[in-house]
């Protein structure tokens, strides 16, 4: 019985060209660390930190412990210097990038919808950024108001996408079985990979991203509008089995239909 929905944030709610957007973030950003550290020196440090966070499957340590570790290795830049400079980008700086997203018109009513069918939200964004970046971005595509049951950042999570142990610790955090759940994304090998662990799989396809070239193998394809259609025909199936039925086994997900603008893929 699906009872929670975990949503993608860049390119799912929030129209973004995430080459483009990053190409201006890490301008930005390294623009604010040219006194403290050389550019290239800083660039170098910031990718092999961000890999690090990636990579990483120490369940013991946070995202944001690991990128510190790897990006303060060298005692010549010392963390109490450079990273208040990190915290007044992400307060001062960051908020400018905005220009280069916009907002989807559909997000803020599926979302709504969603709420008022009885689905609980989660942003299962891939955790690589601090909370305060993640929120802003949520301001940008005028979702922020909502009541989501978790927000995964790099201060709270261990693991990332497309790392299976990310969605185990995200149903870890909520208490759901992977059968009550709905991953919804348009990029196939970070976010479709939680079809691995019994979710259902719901593809994003106006932005979809495949870099890896993979085979697409959802339960769902199509836009992000669309998804609505979906979504009551799943509630409605839940409240006529729950007529019907009254002992249900819930480590089963059903209504599983597809609508007008989707296609269903049978694995």
């Amino acid at each position: 019985m699906v009872r929670t929905l975990l949503f993608d944030l860049d390119g799912t709610l929030l129209h973004v060209d995430m080459n483009l957007f990053l190409k201006q973030y890490f301008k930005a950003l390294t623009a604010a660390l040219t006194p403290y550290i050389p550019p290239q020196t800083f660039m170098t440090k910031l990718w092999e930190s961000t890999e690090a966070m990636i990579h990483d499957t120490n369940p013991d340590k946070t995202n944001q412990e690991v990128f510190m570790e790897n990006f303060f290795n060298d005692p010549i830049y010392r963390k109490e210097e450079i990273f208040p400079v990190f915290n007044k980008f992400y307060r001062e700086e960051y908020r400018h990038l905005e220009g280069y997203t916009r907002k989807k018109p559909e997000a803020f009513p599926l979302l709504q919808l969603a709420v008022g069918l009885g689905y609980e939200l989660v942003i299962a964004t891939n955790p690589l950024f601090p909370a305060t970046a993640i929120n802003q971005r949520l301001a940008w595509a005028g979702i922020d108001s909502l009541p989501y049951s978790l927000i995964t950042s790099y201060e709270i999570m261990h693991f990332c996408k497309p790392k299976l142990q990310y969605y185990r610790e995200v149903l870890d955090r909520i208490g759901r079985r992977p059968g009550e759940c709905i991953m919804i994304g348009n990029d196939v090998g970070d976010d479709m990979v939680a079809g691995q662990l019994g979710m259902a799989t719901y593809l994003v396809d106006d932005l979809l991203v495949n870099n890896r070239q993979s085979p697409i193998r959802v339960d769902w394809q199509g836009s992000l509008s669309a998804l609505g259609t979906e979504l009551v025909k799943i509630r409605e199936r839940r409240l006529k089995d729950e007529d019907k039925t009254p002992v249900r086994d819930d480590r089963r997900t059903d209504g599983r239909g597809h609508g007008p603008e989707t296609r269903r893929y049978r694995p």
